[in-house]
């Protein structure tokens, strides 16, 4: 009898299941948990790309015995990767897509106004007033996405619907 449990313990253990409870064999496990990494590195590597300057330019403030403003960088960039780091969708997938970027995007813009304000302003660093302009088209995925959830889209994806259109020639 305790054999068998024991075994059973080690199977449950080995199995893997879907959002529906069905069990995957452990091709089909992998083959999910594929899918869903390049989503993964996608988010993580695309948010934490979008602060990297900030990074090395409070580096570079350093260096340079600017201490204060390389400090405030170097602070509002390990803030962002830990914000990164909580709003990731799959730590909550039902949650939409435009609650979890609103504080990101809110740490960009803050940066960025940062960076002018620590530069000296729009002139001194070669900009006016209308480059402002320039950054609306980072903001697009906030309405192309933001009413997704983590979970709506692995369902769409297990529908029925493109199951039976993927089978057909």
């Amino acid at each position: 009898m305790i054999c068998g449990l024991n075994l059973l313990c080690f199977y449950s253990k080995q199995l893997k299941f879907d959002n529906f409870g069905v069990i995957l064999q452990p091709r089909q496990a992998k083959d999910k948990l594929m899918k869903r990494r390049g989503e993964k590195l996608g988010w993580l590597g695309g948010w934490f790309g979008g602060f990297v300057w900030l990074g090395l330019l409070s580096a570079i403030w350093l260096f340079q015995n600017k201490i204060s403003e390389g400090i405030i960088g170097l602070a509002v960039f390990i803030i962002a990767i830990i914000v990164i780091s909580m709003t990731t969708p799959w730590k909550h997938p039902n949650t939409k897509y435009w609650k979890l970027m609103l504080p990101i995007y809110s740490l960009l813009t803050c940066s960025i106004v940062l960076y002018i304000y620590l530069s000296g302003g729009l002139e001194i660093i070669g900009l006016k007033w209308t480059s402002i302009f320039l950054v609306i088209p980072g903001f697009i995925p906030l309405l192309t996405a933001g009413n997704r959830t983590w979970n709506s889209i692995a369902n769409q994806e297990s529908s029925p619907n493109n199951a039976n259109s993927h089978g057909k020639n």
